[in-house]
């Protein structure tokens, strides 16, 4: 059977691909050498922390990155993976967060702007509307 998305699936699919983007493109730029950042004082001074830990933050990033996106336009298909994908991102970037302040990587107030999002997505994802229409006949359900 072809579902299809509801107004609210595709706005949720729309933001994960160009939260995606962004933050694809920033990764990309964590990615582009150990001295170089355009965010300056956001990141430590310290000189130990902009080598290869840099490089792999960069690359993690990267990589959910592209998750993000891939759930994105596995929204607009209603299929149940892209469900599993974006609560799984959700999961991972929120504790790649905690890390990253842990790690005194970034200030606190960078900490509470990238859980929002993660966070909203976990609790959308999670009503029982969105489980039954990923899980069974979109016809069936109403998100209103």
């Amino acid at each position: 059977m072809n579902k299809q998305p509801t107004g609210e699936m595709i706005a949720i699919g729309v933001i994960n691909i160009v939260y995606g983007i962004l933050t694809g493109f920033f990764a990309m730029l964590l990615l582009i050498g150990d001295d170089w950042t355009p965010w300056g004082e956001i990141w430590p001074s310290d000189p130990t922390l902009m080598g290869s830990e840099f490089w792999g933050l960069g690359l993690i990033e990267l990589i959910l990155s592209i998750s993000l996106i891939v759930a994105g336009f596995g929204l607009f298909q209603v299929a149940p993976w892209a469900r599993a994908l974006s609560l799984m991102w959700a999961v991972f970037i929120i504790v790649f967060n905690i890390v990253e302040a842990i790690m005194g990587m970034m200030y606190p107030s960078h900490f509470i702007e990238q859980i929002i999002y993660p966070v909203v997505i976990i609790i959308i994802m999670s009503l029982p509307e969105w489980q039954r229409a990923f899980e069974g006949d979109i016809n069936e359900v109403n998100l209103d």
